[in-house]
């Protein structure tokens, strides 16, 4: 009577899982249509600008706002454009520019859809091979679930292609024979997230194959960019445009704006909740959420950059990133040396993805340009902790891997609960919920490497 009472119950809990799977994906796939049919997904609008820019043999990082038809994606208000990736992105755009824009926006919604999906499968079969069907069932929920992710193709960014490199890249880390694949697949990672460069150290720390493969692939992009964008470009990019996007990110000084009246010319008759862009009218946004992700947009960030003026360092934004990434190393090795001592990490898919999401987290939280869309990047982590707590780990890992599934709903479900639960005037933690599931995450990820 007791084993058919718990078979009813697996059954049981296994429908429910599978109907709020089923429900969950549905709402996703109508909402990413909907962004697809009515609105601007501004992110990927300035990806396709620039690859009309560069297409037409233009800077993608300059408003061509004087062309007839004008070069602009219809939002930004300064001279440069919002495009902030190297020349090698540019070139990659310039392919898919060569669509209308609803016609692009609709593959490219697309694309990041299946890089979701192949990276939650790919997740499922490194990190936890042998889990049940309702294991299986809980990690599709996290995903499906995920608010960032409707975020994600709110603003058409890019996060999803990185989220499936970064998943195939800590795959191939787990073998000697691979693991130059895994560096080469990093560089396309920081090549579409650049402050992602910062964990290089912490990945391929004696792997050697790995870091080859890193060099040699990022060699490969430069002598493209070389090729198809020219030397000059390259030179612009390094010298004068990586410069001003570490400091002002996509705004600039105030002599860089467009003119106010030029930008009323561009706009015309447009409500301003509206954008035109190819012959077509587009609504601005379609999603309410919380935008921040970095903790150098907060009082800790704040905190850092008066530190450092005490010193009369003039820091920009992405120095004090890089100084807080270097003091949340700085604290975190003595802990664990004095924890587990010298013990090497074992070359396990688990262990490689517990060091590698943990690295690459850090990263993002320190990044000035760290938004919400990116904490899609902590959904591989989910399979980790269901894999630990459904067997026999130490309280340690136990305590880890609930942080991290603590961290992954807090990130699911805290924005649109707390917009509907609290007035808009209510003050929120760090001035974002996504800061707060990214350091549960990380602790979670760091308890269980000290295991």
């Amino acid at each position: 009577m007791t084993d058919r009472r718990y078979w009813r119950g697996v059954r049981v809990s296994t429908i429910v899982l599978g109907f709020l799977c089923a429900l969950l994906s549905a709402r996703v796939a109508v909402d990413a249509i909907g962004f697809v049919r009515y609105g601007l997904q501004m992110d990927f609008a300035a990806f396709w600008t620039a690859g009309r820019a560069s297409a037409a043999g233009l800077s993608p990082y300059e408003n061509h706002f004087d062309r007839t038809p004008p070069i602009w994606d219809g939002i930004a208000s300064y001279r440069h454009s919002r495009f902030l990736y190297p020349p090698p992105a540019a070139t990659l755009f310039s392919a898919i520019s060569s669509l209308s824009y609803p016609q692009a926006k609709a593959l490219w919604t697309m694309l990041i859809a299946l890089s979701v999906a192949a990276a939650a499968l790919f997740s499922q079969a490194w990190f936890d091979p042998q889990a049940t069907f309702v294991r299986r069932c809980c990690f599709a929920l996290i995903v499906v679930g995920f608010q960032p992710l409707l975020a994600l193709f709110e603003r058409g960014q890019v996060d999803g292609l990185v989220l499936l490199f970064v998943v195939l890249m800590l795959g191939t880390l787990a073998s000697r024979r691979t693991e130059w694949i895994g560096g080469a697949l990093f560089a396309l990672v920081v090549l579409l997230k650049l402050h992602l460069v910062l964990a290089v150290p912490l990945l391929f720390y004696r792997r050697r194959r790995a870091l080859g493969g890193l060099v040699a692939a990022g060699a490969a992009l430069l002598a493209c960019a070389l090729l198809f964008e020219g030397e000059s470009a390259v030179m612009e990019y390094f010298g004068q445009q990586l410069p001003r996007i570490a400091r002002f990110g996509e705004s600039g000084p105030a002599r860089s704006r467009i003119p106010p009246e030029r930008m009323a010319a561009l706009r015309g008759e447009l409500t301003p909740d509206t954008v035109a862009l190819d012959g077509r009218t587009w609504r601005m946004e379609m999603l309410e959420f919380t935008i921040n992700a970095s903790l150098v947009r907060t009082p800790i960030g704040r905190a850092a950059w008066e530190a450092c003026r005490a010193f009369d360092w003039k820091l920009a934004p992405g120095q004090i990133g890089l100084v807080l990434f270097l003091a949340g190393v700085g604290l975190y090795l003595p802990i664990r040396r004095r924890i587990v001592g010298r013990k090497p990490l074992p070359d396990t898919p688990a262990a490689i993805g517990r060091s590698g999401l943990a690295a690459i987290t850090w990263a993002q939280l320190v990044a000035p340009l760290g938004w919400s869309m990116g904490t899609v990047l902590l959904l591989p982590a989910a399979p980790l902790a269901l894999r630990a707590l459904s067997g026999p780990c130490s309280s340690r890992a136990r305590l880890g891997s609930w942080l991290i599934l603590i961290g992954l709903i807090v990130a699911a479900v805290a924005d649109p609960l707390l917009r509907i639960l609290l007035p808009a005037s209510t003050p929120r933690i760090f001035g974002s919920e996504y800061i707060v599931a990214q350091l549960l995450v990380l602790s979670g990820l760091l308890l269980s490497r000290a295991d």
